[in-house]
């Protein structure tokens, strides 16, 4: 006996290792990756000073994906949390972010192959199938893309709810219960689809037990019933309604129908696998075949029909949430219209379905042709699957390939424009959002950050004609006014440019540098009154706020209230002990007020910080005069 229990233990420690090779050949490099510009930027590279702060850990469950009730995101609070881990084990890089998506993707495979053990599949067959699956072309975005980390938790948890529930409805054991609710909780908490697993569990329970015993589920269903209406109540707290770009319901189902059929189509045959996908005849086409086949296999094999109607059950139920959803673009845009990492736990159902197809065949019997050609598919997708991944390795690859495989995508465009922006290559940044422009003459974001850069050319006419058109097209625009604002004030429009500070501040009442600018150009216009007012507003918002106390000393200066002026720049300077402009106007009033050695010990300290003028101020009026 415990030479049978030895064999079999080497035999299923032969599976997980050749799954963990092939998984680790496709997507190691992956933990040298950076971020692609897509989504993670706004959800985790520009997001990580809030998630490597523990103070917002009590905000998980409270607030959006993005821990910002500015921007908008998903209640997706166990992503969230992993991201936060993440950002505190990590070092500047994203190799622990990326190393976590692969960990949960070699997880969630070795969990496939016991869920498929559990169905009495053979070790070969459920071998295959799991490497088909942890291979599969379908779901490199699922491994690569980082936002996709919600699909990997809760298809993992997911899985492991779903394990746990055969266990229960086999065995009646409390132990797999409990786990069976803990599991479905994380995965539910992972992302919204988790919502529909109660549902797979009962159809489970259905096909194995019938109606005669379905009162052993009302405790079961009352746990999952609690639990989810546990997160809809904390779900709805922060998501009373969606941006206004984002729409849910029949409208975007009718219009995401195509995608149950492009999943299936790309699942066996890997082609036109576009990072960002739009809905095309061929995948569609394909796909319709394969459900053909499928429905056709259902028909067939009659004594396991009501297994096969599960795992098709199973694809179509955990697809149709994604199907709801769809962002609301402009007629003349084709950004994307469904995401394949989508598809990651729906595609276990039609895993399912394969495994018993394989083994009403019994394609065990015929090992050697199996293996052959089993493995020479398991090497094609690796190989498609590998170079795929590199696509995921930068802003510039990834956004370069999507512009290339869909050049009529304008968001596309204006993303990688962004990107360019970012690294300080104006010229190329200017280029791509006027690509993004011409492809979408009504993009007010676009304009608005070439608008942005035509300023820092001094192409200030330009500037002002884009910021004129982003405000024309969206008024709400965010930074539109205060854009406009800075340009007009480089053009001595001031009249103008207060009028857009003022706007810019009926969006963001209490933004200390708005607030700054705008009294600026009040003293400027020598309105001291109004730019005294705005300034001890600051002050009142921000009491550590030096930038405010060293213009009420400017203003107090100009007006030649020396003491006053005296009394702000020493507020600046206990706040900011460097800020070497402090020194010098400091000094002036000093001087005008003949405190001339005090004076002196600012020229001195001004030119200790470097500035040459002081320090021939100092030498001229300090030493040579006897001071």
């Amino acid at each position: 006996m415990k030479k049978i229990n030895s064999s079999r233990y080497n035999l299923f420690a032969k599976q997980y290792v050749l799954l963990f090779s092939f998984l680790i050949a496709v997507y190691a490099q992956v933990m040298t990756f950076d971020y692609t510009g897509f989504d993670d930027d706004f959800l985790i590279v520009n997001n990580m000073p809030a998630l490597r702060n523990w103070d917002n850990f009590s905000k998980i469950f409270t607030e959006n994906s993005f821990l910002s009730a500015v921007v908008y995101g998903f209640y997706r609070p166990l992503q969230t949390l992993t991201f936060m881990m993440d950002a505190h084990l990590s070092s500047g890089s994203l190799f622990v972010f990326h190393l976590t998506n692969l960990i949960l993707h070699i997880i969630t495979v070795f969990l496939l192959y016991s869920l498929l053990r559990k169905f009495d599949f053979d070790e070969r067959i459920s071998l295959f199938l799991c490497l088909f699956y942890g291979i599969n072309p379908l779901f490199v975005s699922a491994v690569a893309w980082l936002p996709s980390r919600g699909d990997l938790l809760l298809t993992l948890f997911g899985l492991a709810s779903f394990v746990n529930f055969i266990e229960f409805v086999n065995k009646k054991k409390l132990k797999n219960l409990v786990l069976n609710i803990l599991f479905f909780a994380i995965a539910l908490f992972s992302k919204e689809t988790g919502a529909f697993l109660p549902v797979i569990f009962i159809l489970y329970f259905l096909m194995k037990k019938g109606f005669g015993e379905i009162k052993s589920l009302v405790f079961p269903v009352l746990l999952w019933f609690i639990i989810g209406l546990l997160w809809f109540y904390l779900r709805s707290l922060i998501l009373e309604e969606l941006p206004g770009n984002q729409i849910f319901g029949i409208i975007p189902l009718k219009e995401n129908i195509p995608s149950f059929l492009e999943y299936l189509g790309k699942f066996f045959i890997p082609i036109k696998l576009d990072l960002l996908p739009v809905y095309g005849l061929i995948n569609t086409v394909i796909g319709g075949l394969v459900l053909v086949i499928l429905m056709t296999l259902i028909i067939r094999l009659k004594l396991e029909w009501k297994y096969l109607i599960f795992g098709l059950l199973w694809y179509f139920l955990l697809v149709f949430p994604g199907a709801l959803y769809s962002r609301n673009y402009p007629f003349n845009e084709q950004f994307y219209q469904y995401l394949d990492h989508r598809s990651y736990l729906p595609m276990v159902g039609i895993v399912i379905f394969l495994g018993f197809v394989m083994s009403h065949f019994k394609v065990e019997k015929y090992k050697r042709n199996f293996t052959i050609y089993s493995m020479l598919l398991i090497i094609v997708f690796s190989l498609i699957s590998f170079f795929k991944v590199q696509y995921y390795k930068m802003p510039e690859k990834f956004l370069t390939k999507a512009i290339e495989q869909n050049d009529k995508s304008s968001v596309a465009n204006f993303l990688l424009a962004n990107y360019y922006k970012d690294k300080n290559d104006y010229d190329r940044a200017i280029n791509y959002y006027t690509k993004a422009i011409k492809i979408n003459p009504s993009y007010s974001e676009a304009f608005n950050n070439r608008g942005i850069l035509y300023a820092l050319f001094d192409e200030l006419d330009l500037a002002l004609n884009d910021m004129n058109k982003a405000i024309e097209l969206n008024p709400q625009i965010e930074d539109g006014y205060y854009n406009r604002a800075m340009i007009l004030e480089a053009l001595g429009e001031i009249d103008e440019a207060i009028k857009d500070y003022t706007s810019a501040l009926r969006e963001k009442p209490n933004d200390k540098v708005i607030m700054l600018s705008l009294s600026n150009l009040y003293q400027e216009k020598e309105d001291y009154l109004k730019s005294q007012s705005i300034l001890e507003k600051i002050i009142d918002i921000d009491p550590n706020y030096y930038a405010a106390y060293y213009n009420l000393g400017n203003l107090h200066l100009d007006l030649g209230n020396y003491g006053q002026a005296v009394k702000y720049y020493t507020k600046t300077l206990n706040i900011e002990p460097d800020y070497v402009n402090a020194y010098i106007n400091r000094a002036a009033a000093y001087w005008n007020m003949k405190e001339y050695d005090f004076a002196c010990k600012d020229w001195f300290a001004a030119s200790q910080l470097g500035d040459k003028n002081s320090e021939i101020m100092y030498k001229k009026y300090c030493i040579k005069g006897g001071r």
